[in-house]
């Protein structure tokens, strides 16, 4: 069933289409960086921890850029999988319904730019 599924997506979604999903994942996870300060209960707890690290060794270093925080955003996210019945979404941005990132919370942070 797995090579199945996979031919499936490959038949839904061209090579071209599948790297600007990516990058626009990797843009709104670095969107993140002012989410991660202000609302971390967005973000997977399977990753949060990571983040922290990483927050805090930007930190630690007095990195204004937030290199490393910035460097496991785009990490997570060329990790994620699709989901599939025997394996959870490994998404750095939660997706269930009542904690992920919304509307509001997307608003909120475009008023601010």
């Amino acid at each position: 069933m797995q090579g199945h599924q996979k031919s499936v997506e490959k038949s839904f979604v061209a090579v071209s289409s599948s790297e600007c999903y990516l990058g626009h994942l990797i843009r709104l996870g670095l969107l993140g960086v002012d989410l991660f300060d202000n609302r971390k209960e967005k973000f997977s707890d399977q990753h949060l921890g990571n983040m922290i690290d990483a927050d805090n060794k930007d930190k630690a270093e007095k990195n204004k850029k937030r290199t490393a925080f910035r460097n496991y955003i785009v990490h997570a996210a060329n990790a994620i999988k699709p989901l599939r019945d025997w394996q959870h979404h490994n998404s750095f941005i939660k997706i269930d319904v009542e904690t992920s990132l919304d509307y509001d919370a997307v608003v909120e942070y475009m008023s601010t730019k």
